[in-house]
């Protein structure tokens, strides 16, 4: 495979080596790229990726990603290998996701539809912390105020914008 086949919807820069990223989406798989070249130049297969649930972890280990599908949602893999380390929700995935992100200070969030939701998870016991659920409608993006103490979110869905955090309620 030298490539993608189908639509890309993420992507991720390596945070240690500069001229490699990552891709995936809609054909099952992710992609590593170095822009010094014009072909993939591995891959590993598995993940359908229909939003921004992609990331890499900040010692550049351990991929995360998220599937919009009804098992094996949240998955963490080998950078180096492409292997699979942990299948999260191999049979009790809450929700399709939409959005798989690392929070500094050891925390994953996930968002996506089923119950709506976007939920916090730490990183090392791999339980959810807290969250918000069962929204009006799907939760299609969120992202992390990366500088907190606490995993404060903001989280698009439909036409609103939910902010949740340590100083506020849900606006």
């Amino acid at each position: 495979m030298d490539g993608h086949k189908n639509r890309i919807h993420a992507i991720r820069s390596h945070p240690q080596m500069e001229t490699i990223f990552l891709t995936g989406g809609w054909d099952e798989t992710i992609q590593y790229w170095d822009e010094r070249t014009t072909h993939s130049q591995k891959h590993f297969s598995g993940p359908y990726v229909c939003g921004d649930a992609l990331d890499i972890t900040a010692d550049g280990q351990a991929i995360l990603t998220g599937s919009w599908r009804k098992s094996s949602t949240l998955q963490i893999w080998n950078f180096h290998s492409g292997g699979l380390i942990k299948d999260v929700f191999e049979k009790n995935a809450t929700s399709m996701l939409y959005c798989a992100k690392f929070f500094p200070k050891e925390y994953i969030l996930c968002a996506g539809n089923e119950k709506n939701e976007a939920i916090v998870y730490s990183y090392s016991m791999l339980q959810m912390i807290g969250g918000i659920t069962d929204l009006e409608h799907a939760v299609y993006c969120a992202d992390n105020d990366p500088v907190s103490i606490k995993p404060n979110i903001i989280v698009g869905l439909g036409h609103n914008i939910l902010i949740v955090n340590d100083r506020s309620r849900i606006r």
